[in-house]
């Protein structure tokens, strides 16, 4: 389970970094509609190190986390969106569609998770200053607190955009990085959640603030980049005038993988202690996976981007289908990597993707919303 998945766009597809007003401004890259994948083998930190410093120097270039399990010889095949495979074939829900070359879409079920897996870390709006002050050898041991066995393990740390971008010869976010590591079981998927909760107990998290005002629990690492399938930009980003490009400093440190199987889940008196202090409940659903829950974010009123515009709970629920993509909403991204969709009790929720936190209304709000339902139900009936 050593590989990854490059993906090459014939055009830049990598972030990009220009001046406006004096500000520096990072944006998105492209959208890659169409690319050639290509899954490489590799086995250790070494590896690692000569794969990143392959793709760094490319624009057109990225990086999945994990990678499909048919294609492991390496021989190309192509990765379209969901949408432009859907045009092609309508009914298409999962798995390949073949034209010139086999092509399938970037999506969980197309993918398998690999051994190797990274923490982002950036400066986040709401860091505390003595976590952002972290040097990197600090962070690795706050991580290695929380995550046994991180300090000695094989691990390639390599600049961010916000590193390798100059501006007045000096990086935009000095600190910034992807720190690439290997973990004894892939299967082990939800180990990101787990890492998450365990820096919120150990002073290692935060809420962080999104540009609304909502907040949602967050970490020295971004919590949302533990998904398989999910794109890592590493190639070389396009920069404007004004502003250079460093080369990559890639380090490399030798080591064993992690076992993450020593994060445990919280106790019942953590589970309490996170209530109290970020709103956060964890549930088990019934295949024993564990979900973060918030009550209250979510209410009747709150407008929520989705793939059929813009649209609150109550009037998504007018629409009598059972999910819609939409934004997180919840934390600043135009990712569309959440749902709202309708739970088992008939209520509107709003997951994300990212966070893997599930926002459900207030118990007042799912009191009145149930009443009201079960009237109109009564009157329909009668």
């Amino acid at each position: 389970m050593d590989y990854v998945t490059v993906l090459r766009a014939p055009r830049p597809i990598n972030k990009r970094v220009h001046i406006d007003a004096g500000q520096v401004v990072k944006t998105a890259g492209a959208p890659i509609v169409e690319a050639e994948a290509t899954t490489r083998h590799v086995p250790d930190a070494n590896a690692m190190a000569a794969l990143l410093a392959e793709i760094s120097e490319d624009p057109n270039a990225v990086l999945v986390q994990g990678y499909q399990p048919d294609m492991v010889s390496g021989e190309p095949y192509t990765v379209m969106s969901y949408d432009k495979l859907r045009k092609i074939q309508p009914s298409y829900e999962s798995g390949w569609v073949y034209r010139d070359r086999p092509c399938i879409a970037r999506l969980k079920k197309n993918f398998q998770p690999s051994s190797w897996w990274q923490l982002d870390r950036d400066y986040a709006d709401g860091i505390p200053e003595h976590l952002a002050a972290l040097t990197n050898d600090e962070f690795v041991d706050a991580i290695d607190s929380i995550m046994h066995g991180f300090a000695n393990a094989g691990r390639v740390h390599i600049p961010s955009t916000s590193n390798r971008v100059l501006c007045n010869g000096q990086p935009i976010e000095a600190r910034s990085g992807h720190i690439w590591f290997q973990i004894t079981d892939p299967t082990d998927c939800d180990f990101g959640d787990r890492l998450k909760l365990s820096a919120a107990l150990n002073g290692l998290g935060f809420p962080k603030r999104n540009k609304a005002g909502a907040t949602t629990l967050w970490a020295i690492f971004d919590p949302t980049v533990f998904s398989w399938e999910r794109i890592s930009y590493e190639g070389q980003p396009l920069v404007s005038q004004g502003l250079e490009l460093a080369a990559p400093d890639i380090t490399v440190h030798q080591g064993a993988r992690v076992d993450t199987r020593l994060i445990p889940w919280p106790t019942q008196q953590e589970k309490e202690l996170l209530a109290q202090r970020y709103r956060l409940h964890l549930t088990r659903d019934g295949n024993g996976r564990v979900h973060s829950v918030v009550e209250g974010d979510l209410t009747l009123e709150t407008v929520v981007q989705t793939a059929r515009g813009s649209m609150t709970p109550i009037e998504f629920m007018r629409l009598g289908v059972r999910k819609l993509r939409c934004q997180a909403t919840f934390r600043d991204s135009e990712s569309w990597n959440g749902i709202l969709f309708i739970d088992g009790t008939g209520l509107p929720c709003l997951f994300d993707n990212g966070t893997r936190i599930k926002y459900e209304l207030s118990q007042t709000e799912k009191a009145h919303l149930t009443w009201a339902l079960d009237t109109e139900f009564e009157v329909v009936c009668n």
